[in-house]
């Protein structure tokens, strides 16, 4: 599991320098500044999706590392897929989905520990110390999504050369990730499927879609926005902490989560293109 501990980090550093590279410090002080949509934002993906997922994985009685790799999507919002799944080449608020590609994974640094202690199970395995994942928060999100934003604001030219081959980074440690965890990741989509885990992930995706639609307010751009960014949980930093696992179960978990909620949200988001579309046709 070193290997899928060393392409774990990789991916995260990369998902957070990116996500920094794109804020702008101006559009964000301007969203922190809007409590309303910051505290709607907040409730959708701190309270709301960790708790439909505690729901779900315990109403369904799911196996406890499949449960535990569904818990840590669950509690840990904020991708910079946002910005370009779900800014205005796809027809939702571009300030808005760079932002959140920002402000998300900052305000987990903080709420993720305290979420964690009170939704995961606590009984051997299941447990990581909280020291572990608070130096994986500091160390592998934070640090490098202020070194972006940094850069951003003082060496923008630099930072827009960067943005390509983080992108490139980003993608081939994921898919890295997908062709060393294939054979676990084979057998437990498997078992996934048997133990309704997969019905659990499903779940919980379409509770985050609709509690972002729901809570994103006016103008429409708005909820399609916090729609997909409610949806996309932080699959760099769930590995980094997936892959201290001793048994591949939680990272299979993870990583099963991860393709499920890429699916939904591609469909989500394709439904809502061509339903503005005929929206503008017939205006």
């Amino acid at each position: 599991m070193i290997a899928v501990k060393l392409v774990a980090i990789i991916a995260l550093v990369s998902l957070m320098l990116d996500a920094g590279l794109h804020a702008n410090a101006k559009t964000l002080m301007a969203t922190l500044r809007d409590w309303r949509m910051l505290a709607r934002t907040c409730l959708a993906n701190f309270v709301v999706v960790p708790l439909v997922g505690y729901l779900v994985v315990h109403g369904l009685q799911l196996e406890t590392f499949i449960g535990v790799g569904i818990l840590w999507m669950a509690i840990a919002p904020g991708v910079p897929f946002v910005a370009r799944t779900a800014g205005k080449a796809a027809g939702g608020n571009e300030d808005l989905a760079v932002d959140l590609t920002f402000v998300l994974p900052l305000l987990s640094v903080v709420t993720i520990p305290i979420t964690a202690q009170l939704l995961l199970p606590h009984a051997g395995e299941a447990h990581v110390p909280m020291g572990l994942f608070v130096t994986k928060l500091l160390v592998f999100q934070l640090l490098p999504l202020i070194i972006g934003l940094v850069l951003a604001q003082r060496a923008p030219a630099l930072s827009q050369t960067l943005k390509r081959p983080l992108a490139i980074l980003v993608f081939a440690a994921v898919v890295a990730l997908l062709v060393m965890l294939a054979p676990s990741l084979v057998r437990a989509v498997g078992a996934i499927q048997g133990s309704r885990g997969i019905l659990a992930m499903m779940l919980i995706v379409f509770a985050s879609l609709a509690a972002g639609w729901l809570l994103g307010g006016d103008p429409l751009e708005n909820r399609h926005t916090l729609s997909v960014a409610t949806a996309l949980r932080n699959i760099g930093f769930c590995m980094t902490i997936a892959a201290s696992y001793p048994r591949t179960t939680v990272a299979s978990s993870v990583m099963t989560y991860f393709l499920v909620q890429f699916i939904l949200v591609f469909v989500f988001s394709t439904g809502y293109r061509r339903s503005t579309r005929r929206t503008h046709a017939h205006a």
